[in-house]
């Protein structure tokens, strides 16, 4: 297990999830499940920094939003396992967005003769 003060020699892999180094204390986290072919490249799901001997920063990008702490990288890659991330697809319509008509235009010479 990868904290307790120690430093990362060996990567730890969990099912389709797999660190790549940036640095000695930075990673990109990958899925290869979430890929949507072959052929295609994995989905970057998290940047990873060790902050201190116990602490890993998560910063998601898979779709779910913030950053959290982890006290080892293994804990890191069990919270990634549990979520289902959803990417979306280019085929899926956006969700359409309510559209109000404009107020309309207020002429301050207007209201003034109408509180007289």
């Amino acid at each position: 297990m990868i904290g307790s003060g120690q430093t990362v020699k060996t990567l730890p892999t969990l099912g389709s999830l797999y660190f790549v180094p940036i640095d000695s204390r930075s990673w990109r986290l990958f899925d290869r499940a979430e890929s949507s072919s072959v052929d295609s490249a994995p989905v970057l799901v998290a940047y990873v920094d060790q902050l201190d001997a116990d602490c890993f920063e998560v910063v998601w990008v898979d779709g779910r939003s913030g950053i959290t702490l982890h006290a080892t990288l293994l804990e890191a890659l069990r919270i990634a396992s549990a979520h289902e991330t959803t990417v979306v697809g280019a085929s899926s319509k956006p969700v359409p967005i309510a559209h109000h008509r404009p107020a309309p235009p207020t002429d301050p010479r207007r209201l003034a003769s109408k509180a007289t």
